[in-house]
């Protein structure tokens, strides 16, 4: 490590960390990278590697303790989150809020902060069994929300909308809970808007609100654009929001985003994530906003100042590729046009998908306006073709 280029640990390196591992790259730095899986492809954009369980933060701080990082950073996914939070404070692991902030990762941590507060969040209790999740109705009603206290990117997030789908949807919950604790929420029916945050010695010093697309019934997102086509009202109650609960949780560094839904003109908390947000969403902040969170991220990481760009924001649109069911793939083909500014297809012939999330890639159009963005990106994404074969078994 010298001072023109330090070293910087970066816990993750599958698809949904490239964006971040290209910004470190396009920074010079000396990347270290961490992924427990061989294969990952992130590991060759790294000046060095290696191949370690990042959820297991005993063996990334033995690593972290012979490297001498000048940082430890991740994005993009949870679990380098995780481990970082339990990190020992002799390493430097970059760190959202001061203290022990692993509360941050709590759904129901968060929640009570933000009650005690006064930010309105939806009813809620916390549930450990299908009878408790069947009582948990009388105080919220139905439809109904379950979800992990400790997951998140969708994982576990059922919905309920009858009394008969609660023990179903309770399991599958609970099955991606790490500690057997579920929240069963306040179903918050109107349209889902994002928010992406970067905060500087507690202050918000870059935002934007993002239109949300929905797909299949799936509770989470499967687009995102950018300008917000909210009135500028509703939009100015979202950036208040954030302040607040910016302010109740005490965040003082770093990127985070958050889920709301609208109740009328009024957006409602749904959850945050400490963390920049993955899906691409940093892909077309950089190409729309300027704004790369991820070098702005590197930055702060580093002691170095952030900078924010004043460029007025391009409608753009960013809409996944979705691809339902696990096995081998044969052949896969996404036909690029001239409306694409950049994309990325995570699975290609021999590839095996073992995960039941959809998502195997990202496209990101631009448009006269946020809505033909949107549309153009939903058409770009509707060319993905996958011929595979739907059995697993054989190794990647």
């Amino acid at each position: 490590m010298t001072a023109e280029r330090p070293t910087v640990m970066f816990l993750g390196a599958g698809p949904w960390q490239l964006s971040f591992l290209r910004a470190g790259q396009r920074l010079g730095l000396d990347l270290f990278v961490l992924d427990g899986v061989a294969h990952a492809p992130g590991l060759t954009k790294g000046t060095r590697h290696a191949v370690v369980d990042i959820g297991d933060p005993s063996a990334v701080a033995r690593i972290a303790r012979e490297v001498a990082p000048a940082a430890i950073v991740t994005g993009g996914a949870d679990i380098g989150v995780r481990t970082m939070a339990a990190l020992g404070e002799d390493l430097p692991a970059f760190a959202p809020a001061a203290g022990d902030w692993r509360w941050l990762l709590q759904k129901d941590a968060v929640a009570l902060r933000l009650q005690s507060a006064g930010v309105r969040i939806p009813r809620h209790r916390v549930v450990t069994s299908s009878e408790q999740a069947h009582a948990a109705i009388a105080h919220v009603g139905l439809p109904m929300i379950l979800k992990p206290t400790d997951g998140a990117g969708g994982r576990g997030v059922m919905r309920v909308d009858h009394v008969s789908d609660v023990d179903a949807a309770f399991a599958e919950a609970q099955a991606s809970a790490r500690h057997g604790r579920v929240l069963a929420e306040e179903c918050i029916v109107g349209p889902g808007v994002g928010y992406e945050g970067f905060v500087v010695d507690g202050e918000i010093v870059f935002h934007a609100v993002l239109d949300e697309s929905y797909g299949d019934g799936s509770p989470s997102p499967c687009g995102h654009a950018v300008p917000t086509t909210l009135p500028a009202a509703i939009a100015q109650r979202c950036e208040e929001l954030a302040r607040a609960v910016v302010a109740a949780l005490g965040i003082t560094a770093g990127p985070f985003n958050l889920d709301l839904r609208l109740a009328g003109e009024h957006p409602i908390f749904i959850e945050i994530n400490p963390r920049a947000g993955g899906a691409a969403i940093s892909d077309l902040l950089r190409h729309a906003t300027g704004f790369d969170l991820a070098e702005a991220l590197f930055a702060l990481a580093l002691g170095q100042p952030v900078k924010v760009p004043q460029d007025p924001v391009r409608p753009m649109a960013v809409r996944l590729l979705a691809a339902t069911g696990t096995g081998i793939v044969n052949a896969a083909s996404l036909p690029i046009g001239p409306e694409v500014i950049d994309h990325a297809l995570f699975v290609g012939p021999g590839s095996v998908k073992r995960s039941a999330i959809p998502w195997v890639g990202w496209v990101l159009t631009g448009g006269p306006t946020t809505a033909a963005a949107v549309v153009i990106a939903a058409q770009a994404a509707a060319r993905l073709s996958i011929d595979w074969q739907p059995a697993l078994g054989a190794a990647s």
